[in-house]
């Protein structure tokens, strides 16, 4: 069984903010994380919750800040996620996106009205990001393919939000 087996099964019987096995995601932190970027739209659009905590204390505005992952930052802003969320080591997605040289996500957020004052608890700022190994600097995050489950869970989703309406 794949994770896009469980995050399918755990979306079908337990909705959009279904737990998943590792890391106590949601699917919307998973969908950002592993770069599935139509899934986690559509969650977005279905209304799944934006604001979520992974173990870590990452939500979907942390991790695509993170990973680079500027259409998913601007649908998240858009969307309404909180912009000054700190995860367990005081990161948010503003002093992330900068101290992995993500700039133009850094600019989205600053736009739209992240705290530029917060600090991590190692001291690090929007103004001293620090920066990341090569390791977080030069991988790109992408979970495997599947793309009739990936179908089915689009579906499954879309489902959902129908019936919202």
């Amino acid at each position: 069984e794949t994770i896009m087996d469980e995050v399918l099964f755990k979306v079908s019987r337990y909705g959009l903010n279904a737990r998943l096995s590792g890391g106590d995601e949601t699917a919307l932190i998973w969908a950002v994380s592993e770069n599935y970027p139509d899934i986690a739209l559509k969650l977005i659009q279905a209304g799944a919750a934006l604001d979520a905590r992974n173990t870590r204390g990452n939500t979907a505005l942390i991790r695509a800040a993170c990973e680079g992952r500027i259409e998913l930052v601007q649908a998240l802003i858009h969307a309404g996620a909180a912009l000054d969320v700190q995860n367990e080591d005081g990161y948010t997605a503003l002093i992330l996106a900068k101290r992995r040289g993500h700039d133009k996500i850094a600019d989205l957020l600053v736009n739209a009205g992240a705290d530029q004052s917060l600090k991590s608890r190692r001291g690090r700022t929007f103004d001293n990001p620090g920066s990341s190994s090569d390791y977080y600097l030069n991988r790109n995050v992408s979970g495997p393919r599947h793309p009739v489950l990936e179908e089915k869970l689009l579906k499954v989703i879309q489902d959902k939000l129908l019936s919202r309406n």
